[in-house]
């Protein structure tokens, strides 16, 4: 036993457990009613059937297609159906703001550990991770070595059923999707057919991942019915918070439902940006007026929110926008404030002034509370393709939105210095400093990102950095 677990607390480097936690505080919570339909699902039931031929699935659907809250419903609700069956549901959510969360290596990690803490028996195959030596510190770090681990379990007749699931995988690196997508298309042709239980596949991704031609695909696009239905489970509920607004009667709220209704296109996210906007608005009037300058598509609704800033808060808007979008790992409240080098107004915390400028940003930065007292507070993109249509915005000839663009070697190189000053100011105020003192940490709570990622934001700046 005490093997197995210096192997799993080798393996680990995120449980998949907290991060689906906190993709659904980040996304929100599943409105009853929605997503149920998968469970009919022709397709997706011959997936899942043990007797199936089809032994994988790739779930594929545009930015806001609910594919993450389908996500999270369906791992729960296997995890349910596999009580008291001898089945194995294994499940890793990437996430491109977290590094440990957007490579080959993290998702490997992820569902190897989840495999041997719920079938100890097959710890012999990463029996090695219990040696706290130079080669195993290499292993856990190789996607080649952890793939080669994973096929060894695969094929041990122990393991029985299993189900991977994958949300999110066009949230890696390009090399991890590639590498990765290849992989996968190897198991379903290699190493499913010589197994008793072949292992099964569940991707859920946009519909641009190459690589994934070989399993069997389910377009959201193509359940138009289906998604309409649930667009007006998900408006239905959702209107229900503009009920505080005086003067929100049934008309308005019918108006306000059947306009949304119209123009999301099936967009979850659409939906749920006009919905926090509306919310905003003191008075029925402004609800009306906003309601119908609204566009349809996301990249037009994102261009209205950021030229909707202020002019005296764009500087501190694009500086959040610069240091979430490419930091390496989620930033806490305290680090961000650190990064943005704000000081408050007269009798404001740090926090309160960082909250405020989030407030700024239009509902196109978040924040994730904090879980439990061990896990702090968290700033984030609305969502993926947000960080996507800033990039893209090096190519717009709209004046005002060039102001927000970003150049990501420029921006790794300012973050490297930033870090690098950081560390000049800290060492002057002391020689020593522990990241895991929490101490040291409310002291200086941008310390420990800078020790350790600096270096890569040099990486990223390329010939810049070394200029």
């Amino acid at each position: 036993e005490e093997k197995i677990q210096k192997c799993c607390d080798a393996i680990l480097i995120t449980d998949p457990a907290v991060d689906r936690e906190i993709t659904k505080s980040l996304k929100g919570e599943r409105v009853a009613g929605t997503c149920e339909w998968i469970r009919k699902n022709s397709t997706f039931k011959q997936c899942i059937l043990p007797d199936s031929k089809t032994h994988s699935l790739w779930l594929r659907g545009g930015p806001g297609m609910v594919k993450t809250i389908l996500s999270t419903f369906l791992t729960e609700d296997l995890e349910r159906s596999f009580v008291d069956q001898d089945k194995l549901q294994t499940f890793f959510f990437c996430d491109h703001q977290d590094c440990n969360r957007s490579s080959a290596v993290g998702i490997l990690r992820g569902i190897i550990w989840q495999i041997i803490k719920a079938k100890p028996s097959l710890h012999v195959h990463v029996l090695y991770c219990a040696n706290n030596d130079k080669q195993t510190k290499h292993s856990l770090n190789s996607r080649e070595a952890l793939w080669l681990m994973f096929e060894r379990i695969l094929r041990d007749e122990e393991l029985g059923e299993v189900i991977c699931i994958i949300y999110g995988l066009a949230e890696c690196d390009q090399d991890s999707i590639t590498w990765l997508a290849g992989k996968i298309g190897h198991a379903v042709h290699e190493i499913q057919p010589e197994c008793k239980h072949p292992p099964k596949f569940f991707i859920a991704s946009r519909p641009e991942v190459a690589g994934l031609q070989m399993l069997k695909k389910m377009d959201l696009a193509g359940e138009v019915s289906i998604i309409h239905n649930n667009v007006k489970i998900f408006i239905t509920a959702k209107i229900q918070r503009l009920n505080l607004i005086l003067g929100f009667d049934d008309e308005l709220r019918e108006r306000v439902k059947t306009t949304s209704l119209e123009r999301s296109e099936g967009s979850f996210l659409w939906l749920g940006c006009i919905i926090a906007e509306l919310e905003l608005k003191p008075t029925c009037t402004e609800v009306q007026e906003a309601l119908n300058k609204f566009p349809k598509q996301l990249d037009a609704l994102y261009n209205r929110f950021l030229k909707q800033i202020s002019h005296d808060h764009k500087a501190d808007c694009l500086r959040i926008f610069q240091w979430v979008t490419k930091a390496r790992t989620p930033l806490s409240l305290a680090e961000l404030g650190e990064a943005l080098q704000s000081e408050p107004h007269l009798g404001l915390s740090k926090e309160r002034s960082v909250r405020d400028r989030i407030v700024w940003c239009k509902s196109l930065v978040t924040v994730q509370e904090n879980i439990d007292d061990s896990i702090l507070s968290t700033v984030s993109l609305i969502h993926y393709s947000f960080e996507q249509h800033l990039l893209s915005l090096v190519n717009s000839t709209d004046i005002s939105l060039q102001y927000f663009r970003i150049i990501e070697d420029e921006l790794h190189l300012l973050m490297a210095r930033h870090c690098l000053d950081y560390f000049k100011k800290s060492l002057g105020e002391k020689l020593f400093w522990d990241c895991h003192d929490p101490v040291d940490n409310r002291l200086r709570p941008l310390m420990k990102y800078a020790i350790l990622y600096w270096g890569q934001h040099a990486r990223c700046a390329g010939s810049q950095a070394l200029q």
